[in-house]
């Protein structure tokens, strides 16, 4: 898929303007209507002779360890040492926590989360995007550790653009209640996106 945005046009006009001031053979350069075209024998993609030709999305991937989930009130917790994992230490309802930071105008393909579940209740993670405006949370994604023994992930594809300007992301590990004994963890999360 290829996307053209205002970003690359201004890159594309800075880039021409550079190379004309940088010393580029100012006679190869053609004007037309204020704009300076060069010609197609002197450049490489992603200028073409006259037009912007926009370069491939690429493919990112942010990585959440166990360490950066906390809770969400305060209950003894555990999100290190040992094999890894994080999770509430207590029978009771809650929520681990961690802030992800993608970036603005990314779109968000898939949300996948690494379990560890030798435990009968099941672990609910959200990718969430709370409104600073207005207040209230968006879930843009969830996964379950439902069905899983052992150590396992799960995946849900999204097609979601990312919005920094008045919003932040995070994500949300919900056990109504938690195992104690730790036979249930979230071991990470990892957000793919195109940019």
């Amino acid at each position: 898929m290829l996307k053209i945005s205002k970003d690359i046009v201004m890159l594309a006009v800075l880039t021409l303007s550079i190379s004309a001031i940088n010393g580029q053979d100012k006679d190869n350069l053609i004007e037309d209507d204020g704009i300076m075209i060069i010609p197609e024998n002197e450049i490489n993609p992603p200028i073409v002779a006259g037009r912007v030709v926009a370069a491939p999305l690429t493919t990112g991937y942010l990585s959440v360890s166990a360490e950066a989930f906390l809770p969400g009130s305060n209950v003894a917790y555990s999100n290190t040492y040992g094999m890894g994992g994080a999770y509430i230490k207590s029978e009771i309802s809650g929520a681990l926590v961690a802030h992800v930071h993608l970036p603005q105008n990314a779109v968000i393909t898939e949300f996948r989360v690494y379990f560890n579940d030798n435990s009968s209740k099941d672990l609910n993670v959200r990718l969430m995007k709370l409104n600073f405006i207005n207040g209230g949370y968006t879930v843009v994604g969830t996964v379950t550790s439902s069905g899983i023994t052992g150590y396992g992930n799960r995946a849900v594809s999204l097609n979601s653009t990312v919005s920094n300007l008045s919003a932040g992301y995070l994500i949300y590990a919900w056990c109504s209640p938690w195992d104690a004994s730790g036979n249930l963890k979230i071991m990470g999360a990892r957000i793919r996106y195109t940019y």
